[in-house]
């Protein structure tokens, strides 16, 4: 034996299937394994004094904890599951409260919005439509009237009606101004009505050819309604060109009319045109740049609402969902279980391993061969649970029936029983007899024999021969200077 091949080398693929050829036992090592897991913990959870929900440091929440510095930081802390549920609740409904203000806000903010659209459109409408915002030179076209009222007394005659100086009362969407008590004066109250009238703003709108869908500020602007000392109402009406004019002195005259017919029997009303004719002053540079200035106020607020809108900060959702109790139970059961399954097929897999490591057993098919200079015959089963290898069985007997030509009688000298190496022994015999050769099987009891044998061939098997007893037999045949043949592993 060569003392410098004595080291035996592990295969870790070898040894991987020969772990992998053991799965029943790892599995069913497994099985009870997370079987008793299981149990355990099934035991637990439903036959503890203690309730599960109250079990102390099973969940973490964050908790603000001042620090010997002063400082206050958040820190995990293990509770139970009440403390658990209470703590996700209370983040949950502050979540909740948060985003509900921020859509309320929002909701507020576009209603704001929504408001100023409106506002805008209707003032885009009346310089769309407008007959004195439109107009391209300063020169316009007014008309102004005195409307002279006084009251009959009940013999006839007539007094002036007493109103209120001083006080003014706006109707509508007009820009009417009135100075005086309208409960007290009956007939500006009543002309202030028809000048403001829907129904007669829009028959003199369509006269005019005004377009409106929002408002009526495009008509009523032309048509101013005053009234300073109470016994007179000044009416100025103001136009683009002389046609559109004389329409809105028809208007006026119309109203003269319906007020005589509504109060002819209690006033005496009597009308004049004091002037009439073109305008020129800043009267239409003023309008413009008031309206464009409230277009822009208008445009600058809605920019505003919508940058208050994105610049609202939306709360940060909740990263994790509430763990049901029972959830948490299923959970640790598959937990448990998994454990058990993976932790039984580890341990066995490494009861396995140190068998196959230290039981003692022939592991590598190299090893006798190396060690002793033996002529490889054959490896008919790569392990013990592999099947036999044909192309191994036939080249094991094409080198058997070269090695038997001109013997008279080989030996099969082996560490194991007959029975077991039995495959082996018949191929050899078949080729002998073949050969009229004789084939002895050589035990402790017959080794005397191997001497009168022209040479012998040493037969063992992976993973059963054990290998000292191996290594004992080929000593002993050394010692007899036998002519060893070959080695064949069964």
């Amino acid at each position: 034996m060569d003392a410098q091949n004595t080291e035996i080398e592990i295969d870790l693929v070898r040894l991987f299937k020969f772990i992998l050829s053991k799965w029943k036992v790892l599995l069913v090592s497994g099985v009870i394994l997370s079987v008793l897991a299981f149990s355990y913990k099934f035991y637990g959870f439903n036959y503890s004094k203690v309730p599960l929900a109250q079990i102390n440091k099973l969940f973490d929440i964050e908790r603000l904890e001042k620090q010997p510095d002063g400082r206050v930081v958040k820190q995990k802390v293990k509770v139970s599951y009440e403390l658990y549920k209470e703590d996700y609740e209370s983040r949950l409904s502050g979540y909740e409260n948060k985003k509900a203000a921020n859509e309320n806000q929002k909701k507020s903010i576009l209603n704001e919005i929504k408001g100023l659209e409106r506002s805008l459109s209707t003032e885009t409408e009346y310089t769309e439509n407008s007959l004195l915002y439109t107009l391209d030179t300063d020169e316009y076209y007014e008309s102004e009237y005195f409307i002279d009222i006084q009251e009959r007394n009940k013999s006839g005659s007539s007094s002036v009606l007493s109103v209120p100086a001083n006080v003014s009362s706006t109707q509508g969407n007009n820009n009417s101004s009135i100075n005086s008590n309208t409960a007290e004066s009956k007939v500006i109250s009543l002309a202030s009505k028809l000048v403001s009238s829907q129904s007669e703003l829009d028959e003199l709108s369509s006269q005019l050819g005004i377009a409106h869908k929002q408002s009526l500020k495009a008509v009523s602007e032309l048509i101013k309604l005053n009234s300073d000392d109470g016994r007179t109402i000044d009416i100025t009406v103001k136009a683009n060109n002389e046609k559109n004019l004389a329409l809105l002195e028809g208007f006026v005259s119309k109203l003269v009319t319906e007020l005589k017919e509504e109060m002819g029997d209690q006033f005496i009303i009597k009308s004049k045109k004091v002037s009439s004719g073109v305008v020129n002053g800043d009267d239409i540079q003023n309008l413009k740049n008031s309206e464009d200035l409230l277009i822009t106020s208008l445009q600058a607020q809605i920019t505003q609402k919508n940058d208050a809108i994105s610049a609202l900060v939306q709360p940060v959702p909740l990263e994790d969902k509430l763990i049901e109790l029972s959830s948490y139970k299923i959970q640790k059961y598959i937990i448990f279980i998994l454990a058990g399954l993976f932790g039984g097929i580890f341990i066995s897999s490494c009861v396995y391993g140190g068998i196959y490591l230290f039981e003692g057993k022939l592991r590598d098919k190299n090893y006798l061969k190396d060690l002793y200079n033996l002529r490889l015959l054959g490896c008919l089963h790569e392990s013990s649970y592999s099947q036999v290898s044909t192309a191994e069985k036939y080249k094991f007997t094409e080198l058997v029936k070269i090695l038997v030509q001109g013997t008279k009688t080989i030996a099969v000298s082996s560490s194991l029983a007959e029975n077991t190496i039995e495959d082996t022994v018949s191929i050899i015999r078949d080729v002998a007899i073949n050969h009229n050769v004789e084939v002895k099987v050589i035990t402790d009891e017959t080794m005397s024999e191997i001497t009168n044998c022209d040479g012998a061939i040493v037969v063992e098997k992976l993973d059963v021969s054990d290998l000292n007893k191996a290594l004992d037999n080929l000593e002993v045949l050394k010692g007899f200077n036998v002519n060893l043949l070959g080695l064949a592993l069964a």
